[in-house]
């Protein structure tokens, strides 16, 4: 014999299932908005033909933003940009920030909030903000960099400008320059240039 429920019963049945009583909706709190993607834990490289790569990007949390049907821009939180040189493969630059901002459109990236470069083993700076150009390989800042080069601290006040291709730097503003005495008690020498 076929059994066939009752109308009453199969509403009864469908209330029991109904996903709105059981699972709520999940809002998150967004740092950007009017993103297409977010993405967490986010990494990203370039590989050359050789197989080689080029460059890595990693993240903590990002935000893919699109403009018809192409990225027009990613924004970073916790951002590490390295690349590497294409003639030995060894890292030619590293950066860290806070927060960074690739705008494609523009063709520049926007590094804020502990913004930390390293060129070599015995070369890095800090900043709180740089931007670098897409088109020129020009990083500048208008803000305080201090530079480190060995021994020697050199505080560029009113920013910096490096040119990467021509293996150039302009320290904007007056530049306070220490050097580290072997030896002594005290730590640094004031000088000024």
């Amino acid at each position: 014999m076929n059994y066939i429920p009752s109308i009453a019963a199969v509403m009864t049945i469908l209330q029991m299932l109904s996903c709105a009583d059981s699972y709520r909706t999940v809002f998150e709190k967004n740092r950007e908005t009017g993103e297409s993607i977010r993405i967490y834990k986010f990494d990203r490289q370039a590989v050359n033909v050789e197989g080689k790569t080029e460059w890595e990007m990693s993240a903590e949390e990002s935000y893919i933003f699109r403009n018809e049907e192409k990225e027009s821009k990613i924004v970073a939180y916790n951002f590490h940009f390295i690349q590497y040189s294409p003639e030995t493969g060894e890292i030619q630059t590293n950066l860290t920030a806070g927060r960074g901002e690739i705008d494609y459109d523009n063709k520049k990236v926007y590094l804020s909030e502990k913004v930390s470069f390293k060129e070599s083993a015995s070369k890095h700076g800090e900043a709180e903000s740089m931007v670098y150009d897409m088109d020129t390989k020009i990083i500048s800042s208008d803000k305080k960099v201090i530079l480190y080069e060995g021994g020697r601290v050199t505080r560029c006040l009113k920013g910096i400008e490096v040119d990467k291709e021509n293996d150039r730097e302009v320290c904007k503003g007056p530049a306070l320059i220490q050097r580290q005495q072997e030896g002594s008690e005290q730590k640094f020498n004031d000088i000024f240039d």
